[in-house]
């Protein structure tokens, strides 16, 4: 058998310039190797490959196009791919991919190279360096900041890892004083609750679990495996790369930076990627419990403070 898969392979050998579903199977679309001969005009999705019977223990490459002139070209094509297919041979590391990404789903298609991409996020130079000073003068601000993220009806998680909505861990339905009135005098007397999640909640009376969660609004990356100065640049490196709006960057009070992201259901097909990067990547499931801006972390005698805000940016 082979001993790499059919994404890892058709990224490497060929020209991609996307992927799609045929009978159930994943094809890539490529640049047809007869294209010189085609007589009509060509499109980006006219030429595919896909994985075709199974011979020998082997399911074998095949190749299609909406042009018939090119049937010749594609024979030969295909006939080499398949010899180097059969070999099942471990792809060399410092072969990069010939991808030619078209849209910001298409990058999250196939087999992206992880370390090269690394090596990007290494190289990149943020828009502002780190400094590790907080945008507001105190963490009140920074929890009010946290606030004006929600709708007034959302119904939000605010507490310990542990509490429930009959400890009082939710707030529902309150206008802006009501929501000051009830936690800012927490902050006083060192019980303020420091965790959230990065989602709506469709009832009080479910708890935090998978399914009483409503509509996303926000994903987090946190890493800390990093030092800090690394994890800035990769939070605005993500934001560029992929085109996704940073909201927020909170410093946990410990090792880590948060990165409050606009939610993108993409982001959630790079897991294996971000992992690479170092990132928690359990943070991806909609009910995980992450810090809360403002909050005070008790073992590290630390608040957790907004160190970035781009909530209102369009």
């Amino acid at each position: 058998m082979n001993s790499y898969n059919f994404d890892t392979f058709v990224c490497h050998e060929m020209s991609v310039n996307g992927s799609g579903t045929i009978h159930g199977e994943t094809v890539y679309y490529i640049d047809c190797p007869g294209q010189s001969s085609h007589t009509t005009n060509n499109s980006s999705k006219d030429c595919y490959v896909g994985l075709g019977s199974e011979l020998d223990g082997i399911r074998w490459l095949y190749c299609k196009c909406f042009h018939n002139s090119c049937l010749s070209s594609r024979q030969s094509f295909i006939k080499e791919m398949n010899k180097k297919w059969a070999k099942g041979l471990p792809l060399s590391n410092d072969v990069k991919p010939r991808i030619k990404f078209t849209s910001f789903g298409s990058k999250l298609k196939g087999v992206v190279e992880a370390n090269d991409l690394k090596k990007k996020a290494t190289n990149y130079v943020p828009p502002s360096p780190y400094t590790g000073t907080p945008i507001n003068e105190n963490h009140i601000d920074d929890f009010k900041l946290f606030v004006s993220m929600w709708n007034e009806k959302d119904i939000i998680f605010i507490g310990e890892r542990g509490q429930s909505w009959h400890n009082g861990a939710y707030f529902y339905e309150m206008n802006w004083e009501d929501i000051m009135n009830r936690f800012v005098p927490k902050f006083k007397d060192g019980k303020f609750p420091y965790y959230t999640i990065q989602t709506t909640l469709i009832s009080k009376a479910g708890g935090r679990k998978e399914e009483h969660c409503g509509t996303r609004k926000f994903i987090v990356f946190e890493m800390d495996n990093e030092t800090k100065e690394n994890q800035w640049k990769y939070l605005f490196f993500i934001r560029d790369y992929f085109k996704i709006n940073l909201r927020l960057i909170i410093d946990s009070g410990g090792k880590s930076l948060h990165g409050w992201f606009d939610y993108d259901e993409n982001i959630l097909t790079m897991k294996s990627i971000f992992k690479h990067f170092g990132y928690d990547t359990k943070l991806f499931e909609i009910q995980q419990p992450v810090r809360l801006p403002g909050g005070y972390r008790q073992e590290k005698q630390q608040y957790q403070r907004v160190l970035y805000n781009k909530i209102n940016q369009t």
